[in-house]
């Protein structure tokens, strides 16, 4: 049996033909898929948004934290050992019960906090402050400027996992 020149031509092209339509098929039905993902995202957020009054705090419910930080880490900027500095991080409780923050570690003896123990009801916010003294830590033969990185834990009542927290800074000696 042979096949004529002809027959093949016609073959190979209502083949490639095919192809073509299969991939703007699927070209079509991914468009349509990644179309329905942003839909269903919009959705979610303003969901989130409406529940628990915005996007951050929705997206941490849905990870399981029942914890909102407002910035999980602070920047102190240059500044004096004598003059020290301080921040503060605003807590919101976005569980059903009221949660407990008896305290907390920090990674250097030149800083404390401030504000503890605190009680958050439902849907509250607190804050716990980080004060940096650090002319009343450090050696006074030191003069050199000493980059700040404290790493904070708090501890929480009812298994609230509680995210780490940092501080950063520049503490300079004049």
């Amino acid at each position: 049996m042979s096949t004529s020149p002809i027959a093949t031509t016609e073959h190979k092209l209502t083949s490639s033909g095919l192809r073509r339509r299969h991939s703007q098929s699927i070209l079509r039905l991914l468009t349509c898929f990644g179309a329905c993902i942003v839909a269903i995202n919009i959705v979610a957020a303003a969901y989130g948004y409406l529940r628990y009054d915005s996007v951050a705090a929705a997206y941490h419910m849905v990870r399981g934290e029942r914890v909102l930080i407002d910035e999980s880490v602070k920047e102190l900027g240059t500044f004096r050992a004598s003059d020290g500095a301080e921040t503060a991080f605003r807590i919101t409780n976005l569980s059903p019960v009221p949660i407990e923050v008896p305290g907390g570690t920090i990674s250097c003896g030149c800083a404390v906090l401030k504000g503890l123990p605190l009680r958050i009801a439902p849907g509250d916010s607190g804050v716990v402050q980080v004060c940096v003294a650090p002319a009343t830590y450090v050696k006074a033969e030191s003069r050199e400027d000493f980059v700040l990185d404290l790493e904070i834990v708090l501890f929480g009542t009812h298994s609230i996992r509680m995210p780490q927290l940092k501080v950063l800074g520049t503490i300079r000696y004049d």
